[in-house]
């Protein structure tokens, strides 16, 4: 149900145990060579997605609560002993879903490890305990359904808690304000450089059409690049489709589903369709690249279609600032 590296120790997971597979390097083969612990130790894990490495320990969700494999603690032989995190409130983790448990997720952040549980009826995460490592005390929070929970680096280089909703197909961050409540994110995605083929010859490009769907007040940016040089353009609310009722689609029936939504209180996403001419300054060049980004949280957007027309000019073609007619000796 689970892998975690601790050390040179690989430790494998069952839904009713734990072994251990350490890594010892050997001289005369010059590799690692695995080595399987004899013993089969308590206690297996729950959920797959609860094992986190919480340096230099390894935490996971097991039958008898939250199990440290602390480093600090071992067997006569060296193997980690299990120790119990979650005296204080294995009592209401007897109250998770049993048929659903598999389905937790943690992640530790900031010293903190955060247990997402199916609770009481409920067949998704409702509700996630976290534990702080530097308090060695537990706190309750509720009020979103993460599926996952994973970490990534914003632009300064800092880990930041994301986790996916049960409910929609949104992810949230964790604020910075330590309220555990979602907040929004900006979301931006740079294509390949298009060389169409060729690097060495010339493209004319002549538009980009982009369609998908967003809510009517996302503002995306959409930035072209073509060589050396930018241009960027807008789609707002202005560019969003019309029915022939004069309504958004997305507001009604599109065949027979609501576009954003099953039902229409969802119907948050609205069609949008672009076309993009390429002004003189991009015309023309070797390469070209999209980037396209919301201009602040809480503006969600998804893309369904780039299509980009272009031709391209006879391979004598080379603009001017390429050609080099001035030899250093005669």
């Amino acid at each position: 149900t689970g892998l975690k590296v601790s050390g040179q120790r690989l430790n494998v997971f069952t839904r009713t145990y734990h072994q251990g597979v350490n890594f010892q390097y050997s001289d005369a083969a010059s590799l690692s060579v695995p080595l399987k612990e004899p013993y089969e130790r308590p206690y297996g894990c729950l959920a797959p997605k609860s094992v986190q490495a919480v340096y230099p320990d390894v935490f996971y969700w097991a039958d008898e609560g939250v199990i440290k494999l602390g480093a600090e603690v071992n067997y006569s032989d060296g193997t980690p002993r299990p120790q119990s995190l979650s005296r204080k409130i294995d009592p209401s983790l007897d109250f998770a879903n049993r048929t659903y448990r598999r389905n937790a997720c943690a992640k530790e952040y900031r010293r903190q490890y955060y247990l997402s549980i199916p609770y009481g009826a409920d067949t998704f995460n409702s509700r996630t305990f976290v534990y702080n490592l530097v308090r060695n005390a537990w706190t309750l929070r509720t009020g979103f359904y993460p599926t996952a929970l994973e970490l990534f680096r914003n632009s300064n280089y800092e880990q930041e808690l994301y986790f996916g909703n049960y409910f929609a197909s949104e992810i949230y961050k964790f604020n910075s304000g330590y309220s555990y409540a979602g907040a929004g994110y900006q979301k931006k995605w740079k294509s390949k450089n298009f060389i169409h083929g060729d690097a060495n010859i010339i493209k004319v490009w002549d538009y980009i059409d982009i369609t998908g769907s967003m809510d009517a007040g996302t503002e995306i940016t959409v930035t072209l690049t073509v060589d050396s040089t930018k241009k960027k353009y807008k789609i707002d609310n202005t560019h969003l489709e019309l029915d022939a009722f004069g309504e958004y689609r997305g507001d009604n029936f599109l065949g027979d589903a609501f576009l954003g939504g099953s039902e229409p209180s969802e119907s948050r996403f609205k069609r949008f369709r672009v076309r993009i001419p390429f002004n003189s300054a991009i015309k023309e060049g070797y390469e070209m690249s999209i980037t396209l980004e919301n201009s602040e949280d809480e503006q969600p957007y998804k893309i369904d279609f780039i299509g980009i027309q272009y031709d391209y000019r006879p391979r004598t073609m080379i603009p001017p600032q390429f050609i080099n007619n001035e030899p250093i000796s005669s």
